[in-house]
Protein backbone atom coordinates (compact mmCIF):
# COMPACT_ATOMS: atom_id res chain seq x y z
CA UNK A 1 0.00 0.00 0.00
CA UNK A 2 2.65 3.03 0.74
CA UNK A 3 4.53 1.55 -2.21
CA UNK A 4 0.92 2.04 -3.96
CA UNK A 5 0.82 5.59 -2.46
CA UNK A 6 4.24 6.82 -3.59
CA UNK A 7 3.61 5.68 -7.06
CA UNK A 8 0.03 7.88 -7.23
CA UNK A 9 2.21 10.78 -5.81
CA UNK A 10 5.05 10.23 -8.51
CA UNK A 11 2.66 10.07 -11.51
CA UNK A 12 0.73 13.12 -10.37
CA UNK A 13 4.26 15.33 -9.81
CA UNK A 14 5.21 14.02 -13.24
CA UNK A 15 1.72 15.43 -15.02
CA UNK A 16 2.26 18.85 -13.78
CA UNK A 17 3.88 21.83 -15.25
CA UNK A 18 4.54 25.15 -15.57
CA UNK A 19 0.44 25.92 -16.26
CA UNK A 20 -0.78 22.67 -14.80
CA UNK A 21 -0.65 22.01 -11.37
CA UNK A 22 -1.83 18.49 -10.59
CA UNK A 23 -0.71 18.59 -6.51
CA UNK A 24 -3.27 21.72 -6.18
CA UNK A 25 -6.11 20.23 -7.95
CA UNK A 26 -6.00 16.79 -6.05
CA UNK A 27 -5.59 18.88 -3.12
CA UNK A 28 -8.89 20.53 -4.17
CA UNK A 29 -10.49 17.10 -4.54
CA UNK A 30 -10.10 15.80 -1.37
CA UNK A 31 -11.24 18.95 -0.33
CA UNK A 32 -8.11 20.41 1.80
CA UNK A 33 -8.16 23.47 -0.11
CA UNK A 34 -11.37 24.32 0.70
CA UNK A 35 -10.85 23.53 4.33
CA UNK A 36 -7.51 25.55 4.65
CA UNK A 37 -8.96 28.30 2.70
CA UNK A 38 -12.10 28.33 4.82
CA UNK A 39 -9.61 28.82 8.12
CA UNK A 40 -7.12 31.29 6.66
CA UNK A 41 -8.78 34.01 4.61
CA UNK A 42 -12.47 34.02 6.68
CA UNK A 43 -14.14 37.20 5.47
CA UNK A 44 -16.26 39.46 7.44
CA UNK A 45 -20.01 39.08 6.98
CA UNK A 46 -20.14 42.56 4.67
CA UNK A 47 -16.72 41.35 2.61
CA UNK A 48 -17.46 39.21 -0.61
CA UNK A 49 -16.53 35.80 0.18
CA UNK A 50 -12.96 34.04 -0.77
CA UNK A 51 -12.84 30.47 -2.40
CA UNK A 52 -10.34 28.39 -3.87
CA UNK A 53 -7.75 29.40 -6.18
CA UNK A 54 -8.05 25.95 -8.04
CA UNK A 55 -5.49 24.32 -10.40
CA UNK A 56 -6.23 27.02 -13.58
CA UNK A 57 -4.82 30.05 -12.09
CA UNK A 58 -1.09 31.62 -14.48
CA UNK A 59 0.78 34.40 -14.35
CA UNK A 60 0.76 35.43 -18.10
CA UNK A 61 -2.51 36.95 -18.06
CA UNK A 62 -2.57 39.93 -20.35
CA UNK A 63 -2.83 43.94 -18.97
CA UNK A 64 -6.06 45.07 -20.52
CA UNK A 65 -7.89 48.37 -20.33
CA UNK A 66 -11.77 48.62 -18.68
CA UNK A 67 -13.89 47.73 -21.23
CA UNK A 68 -11.84 45.36 -23.20
CA UNK A 69 -12.48 41.62 -23.81
CA UNK A 70 -9.94 38.71 -22.10
CA UNK A 71 -11.66 36.24 -24.57
CA UNK A 72 -11.12 35.70 -28.71
CA UNK A 73 -13.57 36.10 -31.08
CA UNK A 74 -15.49 32.41 -31.40
CA UNK A 75 -14.79 31.40 -27.95
CA UNK A 76 -18.60 31.41 -26.70
CA UNK A 77 -21.54 33.68 -26.68
CA UNK A 78 -21.07 36.71 -25.20
CA UNK A 79 -21.19 38.48 -21.70
CA UNK A 80 -20.52 41.78 -20.70
CA UNK A 81 -19.47 41.80 -16.88
CA UNK A 82 -18.79 45.00 -14.50
CA UNK A 83 -18.98 46.35 -10.81
CA UNK A 84 -16.99 47.96 -8.30
CA UNK A 85 -14.75 47.07 -6.11
CA UNK A 86 -15.55 48.16 -2.25
CA UNK A 87 -14.24 48.49 1.28
CA UNK A 88 -17.06 47.31 3.86
CA UNK A 89 -18.10 50.71 4.34
CA UNK A 90 -19.17 50.60 0.99
CA UNK A 91 -16.27 53.10 -0.12
CA UNK A 92 -14.50 52.33 -3.40
CA UNK A 93 -11.42 51.39 -3.77
CA UNK A 94 -9.26 52.47 -7.24
CA UNK A 95 -6.35 50.93 -8.24
CA UNK A 96 -7.77 47.08 -7.16
CA UNK A 97 -5.87 44.38 -9.39
CA UNK A 98 -8.71 42.38 -11.07
CA UNK A 99 -6.85 39.00 -12.30
CA UNK A 100 -10.24 37.17 -13.93
CA UNK A 101 -9.98 33.62 -16.05
CA UNK A 102 -12.52 31.36 -17.20
CA UNK A 103 -13.50 28.80 -19.30
CA UNK A 104 -14.44 29.02 -22.95
CA UNK A 105 -17.97 27.22 -24.43
CA UNK A 106 -16.48 23.60 -24.33
CA UNK A 107 -16.12 24.15 -20.64
CA UNK A 108 -12.37 23.96 -20.91
CA UNK A 109 -9.66 26.79 -20.01
CA UNK A 110 -6.87 27.75 -21.82
CA UNK A 111 -4.72 25.08 -20.44
CA UNK A 112 -6.34 22.37 -21.32
CA UNK A 113 -5.93 22.53 -24.68
CA UNK A 114 -2.90 21.10 -24.93
CA UNK A 115 -4.75 17.98 -23.49
CA UNK A 116 -8.04 18.47 -25.60
CA UNK A 117 -7.70 19.27 -28.92
CA UNK A 118 -11.17 20.24 -29.72
CA UNK A 119 -11.18 22.86 -31.54
CA UNK A 120 -7.98 24.55 -31.53
CA UNK A 121 -4.83 23.57 -32.20
CA UNK A 122 -2.97 24.16 -28.49
CA UNK A 123 -2.16 27.13 -26.03
CA UNK A 124 0.14 29.77 -27.87
CA UNK A 125 -1.10 32.80 -25.84
CA UNK A 126 -3.12 33.42 -22.21
CA UNK A 127 -6.87 33.28 -24.08
CA UNK A 128 -10.53 33.67 -21.70
CA UNK A 129 -8.55 35.11 -19.00
CA UNK A 130 -6.94 39.49 -18.32
CA UNK A 131 -5.86 41.28 -15.77
CA UNK A 132 -7.29 44.98 -14.93
CA UNK A 133 -7.17 47.65 -12.71
CA UNK A 134 -9.93 49.45 -11.00
CA UNK A 135 -11.28 52.88 -11.39
CA UNK A 136 -10.69 56.34 -9.37
CA UNK A 137 -14.56 55.52 -8.19
CA UNK A 138 -13.80 50.97 -7.63
CA UNK A 139 -15.36 50.65 -11.24
CA UNK A 140 -14.18 47.82 -13.44
CA UNK A 141 -15.93 46.50 -16.65
CA UNK A 142 -15.00 43.59 -17.35
CA UNK A 143 -9.70 39.03 -8.57
CA UNK A 144 -9.03 42.17 -6.08
CA UNK A 145 -5.94 43.28 -4.83
CA UNK A 146 -5.39 46.92 -3.38
CA UNK A 147 -2.71 48.41 -0.70
CA UNK A 148 -4.34 48.09 2.73
CA UNK A 149 -6.59 45.51 1.96
CA UNK A 150 -6.57 41.64 2.11
CA UNK A 151 -6.52 39.72 -0.89
CA UNK A 152 -9.44 38.06 -2.02
CA UNK A 153 -9.68 34.78 -4.35
CA UNK A 154 -12.87 34.20 -5.22
CA UNK A 155 -15.15 33.11 -8.10
CA UNK A 156 -18.61 33.12 -9.98
CA UNK A 157 -21.04 30.90 -10.18
CA UNK A 158 -24.28 30.62 -12.55
CA UNK A 159 -27.59 30.31 -11.38
CA UNK A 160 -28.95 26.91 -12.58
CA UNK A 161 -26.09 24.70 -13.55
CA UNK A 162 -26.19 21.50 -12.92
CA UNK A 163 -23.13 21.32 -10.97
CA UNK A 164 -23.48 23.70 -8.23
CA UNK A 165 -24.16 20.68 -5.62
CA UNK A 166 -21.36 18.59 -6.94
CA UNK A 167 -18.70 20.74 -7.33
CA UNK A 168 -15.72 18.66 -7.21
CA UNK A 169 -13.35 20.81 -5.34
CA UNK A 170 -16.05 22.13 -3.42
CA UNK A 171 -15.72 25.86 -4.12
CA UNK A 172 -19.76 26.89 -4.74
CA UNK A 173 -20.67 28.96 -1.54
CA UNK A 174 -24.12 30.68 -1.72
CA UNK A 175 -23.17 34.06 -1.79
CA UNK A 176 -21.10 33.88 -5.19
CA UNK A 177 -23.85 32.40 -7.17
CA UNK A 178 -25.02 35.07 -9.42
CA UNK A 179 -27.77 35.55 -12.48
CA UNK A 180 -26.95 37.52 -15.49
CA UNK A 181 -29.43 39.30 -17.71
CA UNK A 182 -29.85 38.70 -20.98
CA UNK A 183 -29.54 41.76 -23.13
CA UNK A 184 -31.68 41.52 -26.50
CA UNK A 185 -30.34 44.97 -27.34
CA UNK A 186 -28.05 44.74 -30.55
CA UNK A 187 -27.21 48.62 -30.39
CA UNK A 188 -25.86 48.16 -27.22
CA UNK A 189 -23.85 44.77 -27.74
CA UNK A 190 -22.12 46.92 -30.83
CA UNK A 191 -21.38 49.59 -28.06
CA UNK A 192 -19.45 47.52 -25.62
CA UNK A 193 -16.97 46.47 -27.90
CA UNK A 194 -18.11 42.88 -29.29
CA UNK A 195 -17.80 42.27 -32.72
CA UNK A 196 -21.51 41.00 -33.79
CA UNK A 197 -24.59 42.50 -32.95
CA UNK A 198 -26.54 39.60 -31.25
CA UNK A 199 -27.77 39.37 -27.95
CA UNK A 200 -25.55 39.21 -24.79
CA UNK A 201 -24.91 37.98 -20.88
CA UNK A 202 -25.01 40.87 -18.55
CA UNK A 203 -23.57 40.12 -15.32
CA UNK A 204 -22.71 43.41 -12.58
CA UNK A 205 -21.32 42.23 -9.84
CA UNK A 206 -19.59 44.47 -6.68
CA UNK A 207 -16.29 42.99 -4.73
CA UNK A 208 -16.22 44.03 -1.16
CA UNK A 209 -12.53 43.95 0.25
CA UNK A 210 -11.88 43.48 4.20
CA UNK A 211 -9.23 45.44 5.80
CA UNK A 212 -6.07 43.10 7.67
CA UNK A 213 -8.12 43.75 11.19
CA UNK A 214 -11.28 42.44 9.87
CA UNK A 215 -10.41 39.75 7.85
CA UNK A 216 -8.08 38.65 11.26
CA UNK A 217 -11.32 39.10 13.19
CA UNK A 218 -13.03 36.90 11.02
CA UNK A 219 -10.34 34.20 11.15
CA UNK A 220 -10.62 33.90 14.51
CA UNK A 221 -14.20 33.51 14.59
CA UNK A 222 -14.08 30.36 12.25
CA UNK A 223 -11.22 29.45 14.39
CA UNK A 224 -12.64 29.05 17.81
CA UNK A 225 -13.11 25.55 18.79
CA UNK A 226 -16.83 23.88 18.46
CA UNK A 227 -18.44 23.84 21.94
Amino acid sequence: MPSSAIQFLTRTGQMSSDIRQEFILLSDVLGVSTLVDTINNAKPPTATEATVLGPFFTEDASHIPNGDTIASEGKGDYMFVEGRVLDTRGNPIAGAIIDTWETDHNGLYDTQLQMWHVQYTGRDKPDCRGRLTSAADGSYSFRAVAPGFEKLTTALYFEGDPYLTSDAVFGVRTSLITKPEIVTDEAKTLARGFANAKPHAYLNKDFVLATPEEGAEARKTVSKPVQ
